[in-house]
């Protein structure tokens, strides 16, 4: 199974490509496809495997990407809360694609941040020691890997390290 560690949406304009994404490096912001591609580069000059999905209606698109611009210049939220005035990846397209009725078309569930074992890993323990909040346990979030599940996409094929 893949693990999926990053949303991102993609804006088309004419021939160019643009990024709308959360990161630590640039906050919310629109950049060129190939920033976002140059930053996700591994070490060993190889990309992650990139998966593109547009939702099975994509009928409110532009809306979904003029919201997202509104987000852009906040800064990101390694606290992972909702409401904040920052975003993470998937809260940014959570609060972004929204129905003709302007409800999240995606669900949020109780985020868990506990391994297997039900202890928080030391990753998890130090970041949030670090940045001075409670793990958000429990609190209703989103993440990569439930979105990427989520029946209101398609996964379409689109080799956008070729684009």
């Amino acid at each position: 199974e893949i693990n999926y560690i990053h949303t991102a949406i993609l804006q088309t304009e004419g021939d160019s490509v643009w990024v709308i994404d959360a990161t630590l490096r640039h906050g919310v912001d629109r950049h060129p496809l190939d920033t976002f591609l140059r930053d996700f580069t591994l070490d060993d000059g190889s990309l992650p495997r990139l998966d593109v999905m547009r939702g099975k209606d994509n009928s409110l698109r532009e809306k979904w990407i003029e919201k997202a611009l509104e987000y852009v210049g906040e800064e990101y939220d390694p606290a992972f809360l909702p409401g904040n005035g920052a975003h993470y990846c998937t809260e940014l397209v959570y609060d972004s694609f929204l129905d003709k009725d302007g409800n999240n078309i995606f669900t949020a569930k109780p985020m868990n941040f506990k391994a297997s074992d039900g202890t928080f890993p030391p990753y998890w323990v130090k970041l949030f020691r670090l940045i001075g909040h409670d793990i958000p346990q429990g609190i209703p979030g989103t993440n990569p890997q439930d979105m990427a599940k989520d029946p209101v996409l398609v996964k379409v094929e689109y080799d956008i390290a070729r684009r």
